[in-house]
């Protein structure tokens, strides 16, 4: 969930994506080196409720429809067991658009002088407000 409106008037996708990175492995300590891994980084793009198409600019032509940081790091933290986990945290991500929408979450890697892309993940469905209808944020969760 999250509201829009002016610049001044501005809130953030709520609860912040935070996406975990697993990788099935054996376990040695070369498997979990993409825990250390600086060269993956994840894109976040706005897309349609019932497609898969990104929503890139507003009607006028030039404004896009996110604002914030679209783009994560991989972050070493600690999951909810208090185990080392690869996370991509997007704590600065609004939308200016009322209406329903999916985040498109993309991985890429970046080897030698080429960016490759690994996969995506589609979140749940979330609605945006406008100022006057926004509900108020909700508690953040782990």
């Amino acid at each position: 969930m999250c509201g829009f409106g002016e610049k001044v008037d501005r809130r953030p996708v709520d609860p912040p994506p935070i996406i975990q990175l697993e990788i099935t492995s054996s376990g040695s300590p070369e498997d979990v080196a993409y825990l250390y891994n600086p060269y993956y980084f994840m894109y976040a793009s706005l897309i349609s409720l019932d497609s898969e198409e990104e929503v890139h600019i507003l009607h006028d032509g030039k404004t896009r429809s996110t604002t914030g940081s679209i783009v994560s790091s991989l972050y070493r933290l600690r999951d909810l067991d208090n185990k080392d986990g690869a996370f991509f945290v997007f704590p600065d991500l609004s939308v200016r658009m009322e209406g329903t929408y999916r985040l498109k979450f993309s991985l890429f890697e970046i080897i030698n002088t080429e960016m490759y892309y690994c996969t995506s993940i589609i979140s749940n469905p979330f609605n945006v407000y406008s100022a006057k209808k926004f509900p108020g944020m909700e508690e953040s969760t782990f």
